[in-house]
């Protein structure tokens, strides 16, 4: 009877062992996860410099010719792909008395600044008023510099020489820059 119990002792043993080695032999198990990268687009616009900009009547010249200034660098964008930049002014320019500059009279002009290497069309003369498009680019890019002209040759020919007034010379309006992705 010892001998039974102990082969039967054996085979429980033996049969264990086997159904160890059948666990360890199994096929591993496997499961899955889909990964996904989700790009949004993201655009910034930074005026970079000079938030006031002054065109300046000084000279007998500057009432015959008009004048311009260009700020370099002037606005700095970063962009996750194609993007649009469109410029207007809010109203004409005021000088807080009643009297007016017509905001059509001022002209903007963008160009590439330093180390700008995208390619994009940058608008010639932009007339200010209503949003007009000023800088358009089928590809994004980090800090990318962008040098602005504002123009008045339109105030020249004397067009402004009777709008001088003691104490009330400065005629203002804000510019808005927005931009958008393509």
């Amino acid at each position: 009877m010892k001998t039974k119990k102990n082969f039967a002792l054996l085979l429980v043993i033996v049969s264990s062992f086997l159904n160890i080695i059948e666990i360890k032999a199994e096929e591993p198990k496997s499961a899955t996860v889909k990964l996904n990268i989700v790009l949004n687009p993201i655009q910034t616009i930074i005026v970079n410099t000079q938030q006031d900009v002054d065109l300046v009547y000084n000279t007998i010249d500057n009432y015959e010719e008009g004048v311009s200034t260009t700020i370099k660098d002037h606005l700095k964008i970063f962009s996750t792909g194609g993007f649009e930049v469109k410029v207007k002014s809010d109203s004409d320019l005021s000088n807080g008395d009643g009297s007016n500059i017509e905001s059509s009279d001022i002209e903007i002009l963008a160009e590439k600044g330093t180390n700008n290497k995208v390619e994009n069309n940058v608008a010639g003369r932009v007339v200010l008023g209503e949003p007009k498009t000023l800088i358009n680019s089928d590809s994004g890019g980090r800090d990318l510099m962008y040098n602005i002209t504002y123009n008045n040759e339109s105030g020249g020919k004397d067009k402004y020489i009777n709008l001088y007034k003691n104490g009330a010379n400065t005629y203002s309006t804000q510019i808005t820059y927005t931009i958008a992705a393509k």
